[in-house]
């Protein structure tokens, strides 16, 4: 199983982003995407990386489908993170 970290950091380098872009667009720090693509942050916020799978052009399976979600999962995690907290959209 490929880890996020790495998953982020070879679609941005084929996409040819580069971090600072990559971070701006996605409206997040240059050290906090570092940190995701260095794996010392293992669990993003869910809207961080629904910015970033938008982002890219990925669906937010091929980034988060190696962790072993499915789809229907996925779905439940972020309805649970919007439900709970509708303003919070952590970095």
């Amino acid at each position: 199983m490929k880890h996020f970290s790495l998953i982020i950091k070879k679609i941005r380098k084929e996409k040819g982003y580069t971090l600072s872009e990559l971070a701006r667009r996605a409206n997040v720090s240059k050290a906090h995407l570092s940190q995701i693509e260095s794996g010392k942050i293992k669990d993003p916020s869910v809207f961080t990386t629904l910015r970033l799978a938008s982002i890219l052009g990925v669906d937010i399976e091929d980034l988060v489908g190696e962790w072993g979600f499915s789809s229907v999962e996925i779905v439940k995690k972020i309805k649970s993170k919007i439900i709970t907290n509708p303003t919070q959209q952590d970095q």
